[in-house]
């Protein structure tokens, strides 16, 4: 991306920065709701182990991270040998180091390599479908035509442009890697996106995001497959359940379009306003998704938190009045809060 923008790399990392803090942030809200809802209780404190205590029985752990840190960005591998560089490693010290009184042993490594053989076969079915599906839109020419036909379909409007260049990104993102998918999508879909007047970076982050969404996006959703193989779970059901928990990813790419702050474009007080508005809405609409907030929800408070998410995510110069949509979001929340108070109040006393 650096290279196609003419920009130092440093750039392209900083404006990465908060939209995958804000992924990360509804990640961490929806499992922990989740968790709530389930009654799923935390650890007991004096159940978790002390930092110093898990350095000194396993630093060697980190080991195989750093090499396949150091592999990736030291040594320009390709992220298959990186992978089985860092493998190699966590053999070696499996064997060498004992961890809780245990190496690894020769029934250890059969096991491993039978289990491995076992889960990659699902794999490369998958793999060998969407090949087939990629090599026919590719060689017929119709993965490029429907990506010029879905943009002149826009007709002009921003908003269509944005919505069918990301269908096309998710259908010529299948089963590709992330630089091919790039690639691809800042050479046919990137130039338009541009010319509609949508700052450069914005649009390459954009066309970067919708290309990689196939990974967690059925039918192909390979991410969430290999996922499915580790938990033993049905690969169909993990993918619709990454989708849904990788909603924000679905969202955040149409924000960073309407509001550059949240790629650190704007004055540093904006650029704050824009983050804590987005988080409060990421926390919202994770709430009405999960159905779950300090208590379930029912439908109409699920509407209302919804809402409430929509107004606060809001970028300030959509819609033109995005300012006042904030503001409405934030006094939904205060009343929201207000009430929630009162009605926690109300229990204790019926309690008490």
């Amino acid at each position: 991306m650096a290279e196609f923008l003419q920009v130092p790399f440093y750039e392209v990392a900083l404006a990465a920065v908060i939209p995958a803090l804000l992924f990360y942030v509804a990640l961490f809200i929806q499992v922990d709701l989740e968790a709530a809802r389930s009654k799923i209780l935390p650890m007991p404190k004096e159940e978790i182990p002390r930092l110093g205590q898990v350095l000194r029985e396993g630093w060697y752990f980190l080991l195989p991270l750093a090499a396949l840190v150091y592999a990736l960005f030291g040594l320009n591998y390709e992220p298959e040998m990186a992978g089985l560089v860092a493998t190699a490693i966590v053999l070696v010290l499996g064997v060498v180091f004992p961890f809780q009184g245990k190496r690894i042993g020769f029934r250890d490594l059969y096991a491993m390599l039978r289990d491995a053989g076992t889960s990659v076969l699902d794999l490369f079915m998958l793999g060998a479908a969407a090949g087939i599906m990629i090599g026919a839109l590719n060689y017929s020419g119709v993965g490029f035509t429907l990506t010029l036909v879905l943009i002149l379909l826009a007709g002009g409007s921003l908003v269509a442009l944005l919505v069918l260049s990301a269908i096309a990104n998710i259908i010529l993102g299948l089963g590709l890697p992330t630089v091919g998918v790039y690639i691809v999508l800042a050479t046919l879909v990137a130039p338009a996106l541009v010319k509609m007047g949508i700052a450069p970076m914005a649009a390459h982050m954009f066309i970067m995001y919708y290309g990689c969404l196939s990974m967690i996006s059925p039918p192909v959703a390979i991410a969430a497959f290999v996922a499915a193989n580790l938990a033993g779970a049905d690969p169909n059901r993990t993918g619709w359940v990454a989708m849904a928990f990788g909603w924000t990813l679905f969202v955040i790419p149409f924000l960073f379009v309407f509001s550059g702050t949240l790629l650190l474009k704007g004055d540093p007080l904006s650029i704050a306003v824009d983050l804590s508005l987005a988080v409060a809405g990421v926390w919202f609409i994770s709430a009405a998704m999960m159905g779950y907030a300090a208590r379930p929800l029912r439908f109409a408070a699920r509407i209302c938190h919804g809402v409430t998410g929509l107004c606060l995510f809001m970028p300030a110069n959509a819609l033109g009045a995005g300012r006042w949509i904030n503001a409405a979001g934030v006094g939904l929340a205060v009343a929201m809060f207000v009430r929630e108070k009162a009605v926690h109040r109300r229990a204790v006393a019926a309690e008490g």
